[in-house]
């Protein structure tokens, strides 16, 4: 009997969806803003999807962010960069979230995707990394 409890929830395990895991890794040293989630929904995308990106963490000091920068490339090429001004100073402890949409490619290739929080245009103090295939 217990073997048909389990083996149910392990299908259900299986279907979960993979935006409700962290999804990622760092792509800076040390950091200010301590990731505690990355979320990507949908995840994997479809070709020309609009992808909603959630960036949370906690800050282990007070911070200026002046934007958060979202770098693209496709194939290993080179990274176009489009900047949500934030213009906002941030505090020790505090939970803070940042969420931003972004349009799948639709050329079929690997694309790499970075999120940084910059305290000025070009200077990441934190840096969280994705990539997908179409």
């Amino acid at each position: 009997m217990k073997v048909f409890l389990v083996f149910p929830l392990l299908v259900l395990l299986a279907s979960a969806s993979p935006a409700l895991v962290g999804l990622g890794r760092s792509c800076i040293g040390t950091s200010p803003f301590v990731t505690t989630n990355f979320v990507v929904n949908p995840y994997p995308p479809t070709a020309g999807a609009v992808m909603t990106a959630t960036f949370l963490g906690t800050f282990s000091t007070d911070e200026y962010i002046a934007d958060l920068a979202i770098k693209t490339n496709f194939n290993g090429g080179k990274y176009v960069v489009t900047y949500i001004d934030l213009d906002t100073k941030y505090l020790y402890g505090q939970v803070y979230s940042f969420v931003a949409n972004v349009t799948a490619g639709t050329a079929p290739g690997l694309y790499d995707v970075q999120f940084l929080l910059e305290t000025k245009q070009g200077s990441g103090i934190s840096c969280w990394d994705f990539n997908y295939h179409i």
